[in-house]
C-alpha cells in the first residue's frame, strides 16, 4: 500500500465519520424540533384554556360590577338625592322651631299680667 492509496482511504474514512456525525446531529435536531412542536402545541392549548378562563372571569367581574351598581350604588345615590331635596325643608322646620322656642322663652321671662275679677280702682 503506497502513500497515495493510504491518503485516499484516510480521506474516505474521515468523510464517512463526518457524514455519520452529521447524520447523528440531524437525528438529534429532528428529535429536538419534534419535542418543541409538542411543547408549542401544549402551550397553544394552555393559552386557549387561559384565554377562555380570563374571558369568563372578565364576564363575571362585569356582571358583579353591574350588580353592585344596581343594588348598592343606585340606592345610595337615590337616598342622597332625596336627602338633598329634603334638607332645605328640615332646615326651615328647625329654624322655625328655634324661633318659636325663643319666642316662648321671652314670653315666660315677661311678668305676667294679673287677670281676674277685681274691681277697677278709680
Amino acid at each position: 500500500m503506497d502513500a497515495l492509496t493510504f491518503l485516499y482511504w484516510a480521506l474516505a474514512f474521515g468523510f464517512l465519520a463526518l457524514v455519520l456525525f452529521f447524520c447523528v446531529a440531524l437525528v438529534h435536531l429532528i428529535r429536538i424540533l419534534r419535542d418543541m412542536a409538542d411543547a408549542s402545541d401544549s402551550v397553544k392549548r394552555t393559552a386557549a384554556t387561559v384565554n377562555e378562563n380570563v374571558t369568563r372571569i372578565a364576564d363575571k367581574v362585569a356582571e358583579t360590577t353591574e350588580q353592585v351598581l344596581e343594588y348598592m350604588v343606585k340606592p345610595v345615590s337615590v337616598a342622597q338625592f332625596v336627602v338633598g331635596k329634603i334638607r332645605p325643608l328640615v332646615d326651615m322646620v328647625k329654624t322655625s322651631a328655634e324661633g318659636m322656642r325663643h319666642a316662648m322663652d321671652e314670653e315666660e321671662d315677661k311678668p305676667k299680667k294679673k287677670r281676674g275679677f277685681r274691681r277697677k280702682k278709680k
